[in-house]
């Protein structure tokens, strides 16, 4: 702990960095993080109390090919072998910190779009809940705020049955792509009535 050396660690971890385990065992905390990182890392393997208590944070780490990955740190001080030591669980969460990221910046870039009213916009998931919808959508289908925060609001069980086969398209396509082009259909209203979207 002292010395911030890697000691014993099973295999997975040094898949995670991309080192091998003999690579890891002669390198220290400072060798897998970047620079400007290294000060707020230390303190925190260094930060916490004695008494077994587990802190988690979120680590930028070198991985052996040079690039970034985002690493989740739980970390505890332990006994072992006589003396402390550091006990740290990692999960590489890369994938999580870039999808949150565009998502900001594509909730950053629709935002005055969002509140402007001029087209209804929505978040939904692909099992049918809308997790998030400005004013206009909500207009356009009949539906309030309180509808929406009590779940109320979901586009599969608005889609008529024979606008099924559409959204099951749409779904491929986003599977496959990661977006998929405009589509054409209708949403059941509130009051039962239909509308074009």
């Amino acid at each position: 702990a002292q010395s911030n050396r890697y000691r014993e660690f099973p295999e997975a971890a040094a898949q995670v960095s991309g080192w091998s385990r003999e690579e890891l065992g002669s390198m220290t905390i400072r060798d897998v993080c970047p620079p400007e990182d290294i000060p707020d890392v230390i303190q925190f393997v260094h930060g916490e109390s004695r008494d077994g208590f587990v802190r988690s944070a979120p680590w930028r780490h070198l991985h052996k090919d040079g690039s970034l990955h985002w690493v989740d740190v739980s970390h505890s001080v332990v006994r072992f072998r006589g003396r402390d030591a550091g006990l740290a669980l990692v999960q590489d969460i890369t994938g999580r910190v870039e999808t949150e990221k565009a998502l900001r910046e594509s909730q950053a870039r629709f935002q005055p779009l969002w509140e402007s009213g001029l087209m209804g916009i929505v978040e939904s998931v692909l099992d049918g809940r809308i997790v998030a919808a400005n004013d206009a959508f909500l207009r356009m289908v009949g539906y309030t705020r309180e509808d929406l925060l009590a779940g109320r609001v979901n586009w599969q069980k608005m889609t008529p049955p024979e606008f099924a086969h559409v959204d099951e398209r749409a779904i491929a396509e986003l599977r496959a792509k990661g977006s998929c082009g405009p589509i054409e259909k209708e949403f059941i209203r509130a009051d039962g009535s239909r509308v074009p979207f």
